[in-house]
């Protein structure tokens, strides 16, 4: 403990605020891309398709966007949105960004 005004005072250190977590530029766009495949196969997405796959993605974890993207990928039946999709596959436990995630650090101020 360091001496503080000829008192010896406990020190607490403390972050401020808290760190955010985002999905990856890299995600993002592997994500964005199946999205325009669909629909260039004809397949019609709401406008933000993408916002909510990437909220779902940050919120949830890989699981059910993996399962969604699944599912537009047998619908579409391109063989290089399955290319694209195997890769974002391969890439799932770098997409657990709620297990990444740090904790909150609450602050106190000590007195």
């Amino acid at each position: 403990m360091p001496l503080v005004s000829g008192e010896w005072a406990e020190v607490r250190a403390a972050a401020i605020g808290e760190v955010e977590t985002h999905t990856s530029a890299q995600g993002k766009a592997q994500v964005s891309a199946i999205g325009e495949a669909v629909r260039a196969s004809g397949r019609r997405l709401p406008s933000r398709w993408l916002d909510w796959v990437l909220h779902r993605l940050k919120h949830e974890g890989p699981d059910r966007v993996l399962t969604h993207l699944s599912r537009l990928s047998e619908r579409c039946q391109d063989q290089e949105l399955d290319k694209k999709l195997r890769h974002l596959a391969t890439r799932r436990d770098l997409m657990q960004y709620k297990a990444h995630a740090p904790a909150k650090v609450t602050t106190r101020s000590v007195a």
